[in-house]
């Protein structure tokens, strides 16, 4: 269910680059899988485990 509602949200953004954060390592395999790409850890004192940026970049003109 989560893969299909992320593979609607990217199919909505089309070209555009895509930023999201992961909360786990199993969502940031995932969202690697789909074409993300790790952007480092956002500090949290919130949270003993950070988050992660994550970012999918956006299509190149005429590829």
């Amino acid at each position: 269910m989560g893969s299909a509602l992320l593979e609607h949200g990217i199919s909505r953004a089309g070209e555009e680059a895509i930023y999201l954060e992961a909360t786990t390592t199993r969502s940031a395999q995932l969202y690697h899988r789909l074409g993300f790409v790790p952007l480092g850890y956002i500090p949290n004192d919130d949270s003993l485990i950070p988050e992660l940026a994550m970012w999918k970049p956006p299509a190149m003109p005429g590829l």
